[in-house]
């Protein structure tokens, strides 16, 4: 079974309301800094996996779902 998946990176975000629809549809997952655009379009990603240098883990709301790997090459898109 095949399954879509939308996974928000650092760099340049959709829209937040194009984010935001994105979610009705799809589970979101968040690489590093994508976890800001998902904070800041108020959208809550399955998980946010990434070595943590583009958003510090401090900053994201608690109880949000992360996965730290610190091997940077295996991470960065």
């Amino acid at each position: 079974m095949k399954m879509k998946v939308v996974v928000v990176l650092n760099g340049e975000p959709p829209r937040p309301e194009r984010l935001r629809a994105l979610v009705e549809r799809f589970p979101v997952f968040a690489a590093d800094g994508g976890a800001r655009t998902c904070l800041e379009a108020g959208v809550r990603p399955e998980v946010v996996v990434g070595d943590f240098d583009s958003v510090s883990r401090g900053d994201l709301p608690e109880g949000w779902e992360c996965r730290e790997d610190p091997d940077q090459h295996d991470t960065d898109f």
